[in-house]
């Protein structure tokens, strides 16, 4: 089952010239589905571009 979500991006890291890392949380302070090491998540901007991304932190922390 997919899940939509409306997060906020709240910090970004440039990591290299070509990897950036962007934090996203959720805009009121709720906690993020569960997720398991290899774990991806599409993204939609507000031009309608869609972007896969792998998740990087620590399952546990489940506030970003």
């Amino acid at each position: 089952v997919r899940e939509t979500l409306t997060l906020t991006v709240s910090s970004v890291t440039r990591l290299t010239d070509t990897i950036s890392r962007f934090e996203l949380v959720d805009p009121e302070g709720g906690e993020l589905a569960p997720f398991t090491a290899g774990a991806h998540v599409d993204v939609f901007t507000n031009t309608g571009r869609r972007r896969s991304y792998s998740l990087t932190n620590d399952p546990d922390e489940r506030h970003r």
